[in-house]
């Protein structure tokens, strides 16, 4: 299934299949044959692969950039700034989203 991802270009799920040493056998059955889709990536299965594939180090630079900037919202508002540029209340926005996806998995 292919999702887009945050350079809006297009990562498909790479699912474990039949003969991957890997597989947990929690998606395999008594014959040791893969019977669930689960992404190897980032480790959605079934029916979230409708959602992005997002790496866990997508992910935790996503939280990093958060953090970064909630700080610098956070310096603006101490410093009486009554405007928050609208690039960063963009990227917050978007990093947000991203964040929620975390949550989501």
């Amino acid at each position: 299934m292919l999702t887009q991802n945050k350079n809006n270009s297009y990562k498909e799920h790479v699912l474990y299949d039949d003969g991957d040493k890997k597989a947990p056998n929690s998606i395999k059955n008594s014959h040791g044959e893969v019977v669930l889709a689960l992404c190897k990536v980032c480790g959605k299965g079934e029916s979230e692969l409708i959602y992005p594939c997002i790496s866990n180090k997508e992910k935790e630079v996503a939280a990093q950039e958060i953090e970064k900037l909630m700080g610098t919202l956070k310096e603006m508002k101490n410093n009486d700034h009554r405007l928050v540029a609208k690039q960063v209340y963009d990227k917050v926005a978007y990093l947000m989203s991203l964040e929620i996806e975390k949550m989501r998995s």
